[in-house]
């Protein structure tokens, strides 16, 4: 018990929004990451949905120029991720709203995390904020688990977005 006591102790002195803040404690990386492994399985579905969506419509209207193997090739790839990103685009906004009103993606609700602003941790983060720090965070993908290692368990959309994580 004593060694987990020095643990906490020490994430509060590292941490001096703690001290300033009663009543809040740092999300753990466990549950970051595993809420991070349930919101990339949904976002996986709208991506690859939004994928095979695409590819359907563009090869049933004859989008495709036969004419050229290279340029059909060509065309397909750009048909497969522009219908990618058409498939996230929705799923992005709706988890930066949902962030922005309740602090939490689906998979923060469900491991009970959410994430405050530092300067007034009572006020929501706002749909600008939240959505930039979706964008962030999925485009830099894993690296930011390094950053879950520091002291202050603050990421890089963390750090660019003034908010952070704590046990809801």
């Amino acid at each position: 018990m004593d060694v987990a006591d020095n643990r906490s102790k020490y994430i509060v002195e590292a941490v001096p929004w703690l001290v300033e803040n009663p009543g809040f404690q740092l999300a753990t990386p466990g549950n970051r990451i595993s809420a991070f492994l349930i919101d990339f399985a949904v976002h996986s579905c709208f991506f690859w949905g939004g994928r095979e969506l695409m590819v359907y419509l563009a090869l049933n209207s004859s989008l495709f120029d036969a004419s050229s193997r290279v340029i059909a090739i060509v065309q397909f790839m750009a048909v497969w991720w522009i219908g990618g990103l058409v498939g996230v685009f929705p799923f992005m906004l709706v988890v930066a709203f949902m962030m922005s009103r309740t602090g939490q993606t689906p998979g923060k609700w469900v491991f009970r995390i959410r994430v405050v602003r530092m300067s007034v941790p009572q006020e929501r983060l706002g749909l600008i904020r939240a959505y930039i720090r979706q964008l962030v965070g999925w485009s830099i993908g894993w690296w930011w688990y390094q950053k879950l290692q520091s002291d202050t368990r603050r990421s890089l959309q963390d750090q660019l977005t003034d908010t952070i994580v704590v046990k809801a």
